[in-house]
């Protein structure tokens, strides 16, 4: 729209029009009030009118040849009725229920993923095997998932390794000559070989139990308390099998931890020599007498 002064007609040119500042129309006198509030219409500056019930935003502008007038397209920019202003107000509330619906959806999935995550963290550290689970490359998890799944592969190799070198252990010390017997913290044998049960005249189970239900005799009992109280190592020869077998029995204190102490049993079977001690010494007192 443009209105020049001094006009003495107004004629609606679609969105353009010439408007007789000197008239009564609504436009006329809102220019007329700009210019008597000292705007300089020299300078580029803007309005707002009312016209037929509607907010409206024009600018004003002068030209070349010193004339000036408001030129712009009216469009509504304050008023909005009531009930568009309730559908309004009802569409932006039912956007933020769903917003906060999806969100609260969204963190119930992800805290049970991270519950899943920890459970198979669980199972790992036990030795248990994890559960399948299918977490999608999009999600949040998916990084400490793959991870979890590649801890649980290495886990499982190096405690197959340990397996089989704990079986060859257990092997070699079960073809050793000499007794063995490992003690831990809680009084109970962890490792026994065949050699031990021989030597104590009786079975032996190869599952953890209280070393009190295999060995009998009060003095090698008595060696193993004291070693495992205060880590210090023993030496001493001891009779078994009511008296019938000899042996070097050496208790050794292992340290597995600032809080246990392991005791490792060694018996050597002595009983051929002390047999062959007492034999020369009752073929000296024959020759004697």
């Amino acid at each position: 729209m443009v209105a020049r002064s001094g006009g003495y007609r107004e004629q609606r040119l679609g969105r353009i029009s010439e408007v007789n500042l000197d008239g009564h129309s609504h436009i006329a006198a809102v220019v007329r009030d700009r210019i008597r509030s000292g705007d300089d219409l020299n300078n580029q500056g803007h309005v707002y009118i009312h016209l037929k019930g509607k907010r409206q935003f024009v600018y004003i502008v002068s030209d070349s040849l010193g004339d000036w007038g408001f030129v712009g397209r009216s469009w509504n920019v304050g008023t909005v009725g009531r009930t568009e202003g309730i559908v309004y107000a009802v569409i932006y509330w039912v956007l933020v229920l769903i917003l906060l619906l999806w969100s609260a959806r969204d963190d119930r999935h992800l805290q049970a993923e991270i519950r899943a995550l920890a459970d198979n963290i669980h199972r790992v550290r036990y030795d248990h095997q994890a559960h399948p689970l299918l977490v999608p490359p999009s999600s949040r998890v998916y990084p400490l998932a793959y991870q979890i799944q590649g801890l649980e592969g290495d886990v499982t190799h190096w405690r197959r390794k340990l397996t089989v070198r704990s079986e060859r252990f257990v092997q070699l010390v079960d073809h050793l000559p000499q007794g063995v017997m490992l003690i831990n913290g809680q009084r109970q044998v962890t490792i026994v070989n065949t050699a031990m049960a021989t030597l104590l005249g009786h079975e032996i189970s190869r599952d953890r139990h209280p070393y009190v239900d295999d060995i009998q005799t009060f003095a090698l009992s008595h060696m193993i308390e004291h070693t495992a109280r205060d880590a210090q190592s023993r030496h001493q020869e001891l009779q078994l099998q009511d008296d019938t077998v000899d042996v070097d029995a050496t208790t050794v204190a292992i340290r597995k931890g600032p809080d246990e102490i392991q005791v490792l049993v060694i018996l050597y079977d002595v009983t051929f020599m002390r047999q062959v001690e007492k034999n020369a010494v009752r073929l000296c007192a024959k020759r004697e007498s």
